[in-house]
Order: C-alpha cells, then sequence, then structure tokens
C-alpha cells in the first residue's frame, strides 16, 4: 500500500498513518511538504513519479 498525503491534511494527519506502517506489509508514506488534503492535486508530477516507481517495486 502507498499512501500519500500532505503535512498539512486537517481532516487526516500524517501522524496518524505512521502506527499503520509497521502494521500492513510493504507499505510505504509519502508526506509532501506544504500540502493538505489531495496533495497529488498540489504535486501531480512528483505524486505521479512515486506512484511508477511503488508500482515498480510492487510487481
Amino acid at each position: 500500500m502507498l499512501i500519500l498525503c500532505g503535512d498539512n491534511d486537517p481532516s487526516v494527519p500524517a501522524t496518524n498513518w505512521y502506527p499503520l506502517i509497521g502494521r500492513i506489509p510493504h507499505a510505504q508514506i509519502v508526506v509532501l511538504p506544504q500540502s493538505g488534503h489531495g496533495p497529488q492535486h498540489q504535486y501531480p508530477h512528483l505524486s505521479a513519479r512515486y506512484i511508477a516507481a511503488f508500482l515498480q517495486t510492487t510487481r
């Protein structure tokens, strides 16, 4: 599972994901700076690169 979140997400703070990372096999978290809920809209190209790299490692 790839978790992509912003460091200023008021609805689901990044710190809420930390306890789950160790419990979900192969989980990865990417926290994008100066972004809120839906950081893929603020950083579409960077998000796409993280997603592509994640998919390459999970095949």
